[in-house]
């Protein structure tokens, strides 16, 4: 695995539309509970207020999910020059969890 990179780190709600405006969206998980809904978006170009929304409607949210937002974690992979993001975000007590995919833009 030579050229393997992992960068990853705590993140703030703020920090969300910031990561965001950076990378291309792919692939959104959202989860409550054991159930799972999956978004694949590799044609899409979705701005940083749909994506929420998404997110809000798949986890049976209030549209201002800013109030739910527990905590997240960005991580960075890289291998042989390849890029890609993963955002884990948890809501409410734990059992409402999302994860967005993303590629360099």
């Amino acid at each position: 695995m030579f050229g393997f990179l992992t960068n990853k780190r705590r993140i703030e709600f703020s920090d969300i539309s910031r990561i965001l405006e950076g990378i291309k969206v792919v692939k959104i998980r959202s989860c409550t509970g054991l159930f799972c809904t999956y978004f694949n978006l590799k044609d899409e170009n979705l701005s940083y207020n749909e994506i929420m929304a998404l997110i809000s409607n798949s986890l049976g949210l209030r549209p201002n999910i800013i109030s739910e937002f527990v905590e997240g974690e960005y991580r960075e992979i890289g291998l042989n020059g390849e890029r890609e993001y993963r955002l884990d975000l948890s809501f409410g007590r734990g059992f409402r969890r999302a994860t967005i995919y993303g590629v360099n833009k």
